[in-house]
């Protein structure tokens, strides 16, 4: 019986541990739009280091919180791009070198600008798993700062 009891504690700390690292997942960070997908250019000679991934991030100009239409130009100091927005732009990702980001929209609405930065994901994901199973040493220890980084959602206030 104690036999039992010690290896149902063993599972039941097993399911909790692939449920918490679960729900730590990159992969609903952002929702991609029913819009067009655009692609950046890359600035000749911006000395752009090597691409990990690309990351798709939705982006929105707003007007009285609701999504309009405008034409929106992103500039970093790697890449650029015109498009219309809404849009889902490929942004590639570069870990810590990951630079921010800013949109300059402009419609009917009105015109804005947003500038957003890139969010490592093992550092967040890693701490909260490595926190929930290992205590607050554990965040320390499961931390990777030179993972990969997303961008979340960028809304564009038009005014």
């Amino acid at each position: 019986m104690k036999k039992q009891l010690l290896q149902n504690g063993r599972i039941s700390f097993v399911v909790f541990a692939v449920v918490a690292v679960a729900a730590c997942s990159p992969t609903s960070a952002t929702k991609q739009l029913d819009a067009p997908v655009v692609a950046v250019s890359m600035k000749a000679g911006s000395g752009a280091p090597e691409v990990r991934r690309l990351v798709t991030v939705p982006v929105e100009a707003k007007a009285a919180g609701a999504s309009v239409a405008a034409d929106c130009t992103l500039t970093s100091v790697f890449y650029s791009a015109n498009f219309t927005a809404p849009a889902n732009l490929k942004l590639p990702d570069y870990g810590k070198a990951s630079p921010a980001v800013t949109v300059s929209c402009s419609g009917a609405a009105g015109q804005g600008e947003k500038t957003a930065n890139a969010i490592s994901v093992d550092a967040r994901n890693s701490s909260m798993a490595g926190a929930i199973l290992l205590g607050p040493l554990g965040a320390g220890l499961v931390a990777d700062t030179d993972g990969q980084r997303y961008y979340a959602a960028i809304n564009v206030p038009l005014r």
